[in-house]
């Protein structure tokens, strides 16, 4: 009995004859001679590594949702994070306007054949221009970091989710002059920070300033109360933004680094913190404590960080040992510093696992 030939629900054009009529339109035989010009070395000649394909789409659904049910979102765990990308609360106008089809659809090329686009861009810049007190503003960069004589950052807490890290992207504002204008780089679609900012306007912009600066000195306060933490570059400064702290103090006493206090803190209910190498501070912590948290969840994350730093002094083993209670499971970084393991590509990765001895094998 012949087998069935296989339909991919998900794919289009997967039906045998429809194939067959595509093939025949642009003249060739079948698809392998459409891969002629590349050479054979460098073809796969093997099916790929993965699993069987889920046909249902309710399998598939219930496969997905299992997946992501063992992740922890920042609506199940608090998130003092900072380094760029923050928990800062997201209007519901915001998703519902950029969800709409017509921008979902219309990322890729350029905004002149798409007069609905090309206004909304306009839009998204004549706010940030009021906001910052510039002329011009370009469309959001990939980057969300740029030095130079302008005004520059990002715009991740304007209407935009975390989303894993992402969702970052940059600006950069000048007085209208050629020289600066003709070197602006741009690529990104504002169309959140461009609801978010109309949904504000300019006292609430300002309540919202008041807000998360009144927070961070708050958090400040708080945390020189902390024993063995420290804020190197913020000593008798006043800081208006987020400020990296410092466990070295602590480090040398205990033993226990910032990684082993951060990974206990998992235990108590927090995300784990992070920080941007090089480690320009020693045993670095960055906090950035936003409007999406009350004094009361900033007081109980303070509180946390010092029964941690008193617990690193009577029982070490029990932080280094963490986590104790979390689904958060230790990373073996054992590999991050050797750079014969490292694979930046599935090239290299495929060649060092095929010739570990030789190569120093990765996975």
């Amino acid at each position: 009995m012949d087998k069935k030939p296989f339909i991919h629900p998900y794919i289009p054009n997967s039906v045998p004859e429809v194939k067959k009529k595509m093939l025949a339109e642009i003249g060739v035989k079948d698809i392998e001679e459409l891969y002629e010009d590349i050479p054979p070395e460098l073809r796969l000649k093997r099916d790929l590594n993965l699993p069987e394909p889920l046909l249902s789409e309710l399998d598939l659904r219930r496969h997905m949702e299992a997946v992501l049910d063992q992740n922890i979102s920042c609506a199940e765990r608090r998130s003092f994070l900072g380094g760029g990308c923050a928990r800062h609360y997201v209007p519901a106008i915001c998703d519902e306007i950029a969800h709409r089809s017509e921008f979902l659809t219309a990322y890729a090329g350029e905004p002149y054949e798409d007069a609905g686009r090309f206004q909304a861009l306009f839009e998204y810049e004549s706010l940030m221009a009021e906001l910052l007190d510039f002329d011009v503003v370009n469309v959001p960069t990939y980057d969300c970091r740029y030095g130079a004589d302008l005004a520059c950052g990002d715009i991740q807490g304007l209407g935009n989710h975390m989303f894993y890290g992402g969702s970052l992207g940059g600006f950069i504002a000048t007085r209208d002059e050629e020289k600066f204008v003709m070197e602006y780089p741009s690529r990104l679609f504002g169309i959140a920070a461009a609801v978010y900012l109309a949904l504000m306007g300019p006292q609430g912009m300002r309540e919202l300033g008041t807000d998360i600066l009144q927070k961070a000195r708050y958090a400040a306060m708080k945390l020189a109360e902390v024993p063995g933490a420290t804020a190197p570059f913020a000593a008798g400064k006043r800081r208006i933004e987020q400020v990296r702290y410092s466990w070295e103090e602590l480090t040398k006493e205990t033993g226990v680094d910032t990684h082993q206090f951060a990974l206990r803190m998992a235990d108590f209910g927090f995300h784990l913190w992070s920080s941007h190498h090089s480690f320009l501070v020693p045993q670095p912590f960055t906090i950035e404590p936003t409007e999406s948290y009350s004094k009361e969840e900033l007081d109980e994350y303070v509180d946390g960080l010092k029964h941690i730093a008193e617990e690193a002094r009577r029982e070490p083993e029990t932080v280094k040992s963490a986590p104790h209670r979390s689904v958060v499971h230790k990373i073996d970084e054992s590999t991050f510093d050797d750079p014969a393991k490292w694979a930046i590509t599935w090239r290299a990765c495929r060649k060092k696992n095929e010739n570990p001895a030789a190569e120093g094998g990765t996975k």
